[in-house]
């Protein structure tokens, strides 16, 4: 674009250069004729002489106004060159401008796709965490109640579905001057992986302890046998 431009303008000069001396000779040919007339109005007419060096003034003072217009002209050209020079070193600023703004845009949307993917990966991580956690609840879940069973069978001891993650446990058998009457209380999966117990029937000293025991080593079998054995020593004399 900058090439087409220059070839315009240079083409324009040409052809006012062109132009100016065009005039240049037609000024020439006009001085020619009246130099000619001069030399015979002087051989023919000697009382003309005033009027005539009054033309040749004239004349003079019309050459000296194109000279100075095609002078003007040309002047005014040159400064509509400079300007358009400034306007074209204006608009590559512009465009340097743009592209620079376009490399900072392309180096941002690629911090952000990182960013993204980041975020992907961290949600996939937390996700995975999650299935493992429900999994393992699950599984505690399926261990407490196939324990139950057993301990149903032999020791007179039941469990009742009260929530999702919460059971009663009772327990039979354990005083034995009274086999039916229930010993119980409340176990809490809560979603953190731990237990908690509540609505201890009758209450004992040994429950933070029990409790504490289950959380750290998670043997649920050991714990029903612990806190039944810790209803029959309640009850013993």
């Amino acid at each position: 674009r900058r090439e087409i431009l220059k070839s315009k303008m240079a083409s324009a000069c040409q052809t006012n250069i062109d132009g100016i001396k065009q005039k240049l000779e037609e000024c020439r040919d006009d001085i020619k004729m009246f130099v000619n007339g001069v030399v015979e109005c002087a051989s023919n007419h000697a009382e003309q002489h005033t009027a005539t060096m009054q033309q040749d003034k004239e004349n003079k003072r019309k050459l000296e106004t194109k000279l100075q217009q095609a002078s003007d002209h040309n002047a005014a050209k040159q400064q509509v060159s400079e300007k358009q020079t400034g306007q074209l070193s204006e608009l590559q600023s512009a465009i340097t401008q743009m592209e620079e703004a376009k490399g900072q845009l392309s180096t941002r949307e690629a911090a952000l796709k990182q960013e993204l993917e980041a975020l992907r990966a961290k949600k996939q991580g937390l996700l995975q965490d999650m299935e493992a956690k429900a999994t393992s609840i699950h599984q505690n879940h399926d261990e407490l109640v196939e324990g139950a069973t057993w301990y149903e069978d032999r020791l007179g001891w039941k469990m009742i579905k009260k929530e999702a993650d919460v059971i009663q446990v009772i327990f039979t058998h354990v005083q034995p001057e009274d086999v039916a009457k229930q010993f119980k209380f409340t176990l809490h999966l809560n979603a953190d992986n731990t237990y908690t117990v509540s609505d201890v029937v009758p209450n004992i000293a040994q429950v933070p302890e029990l409790q504490a025991d289950l959380n750290a080593t998670g043997n649920l079998a050991l714990f029903m046998y612990n806190f039944r054995a810790a209803f029959r020593q309640s009850v013993l004399p």
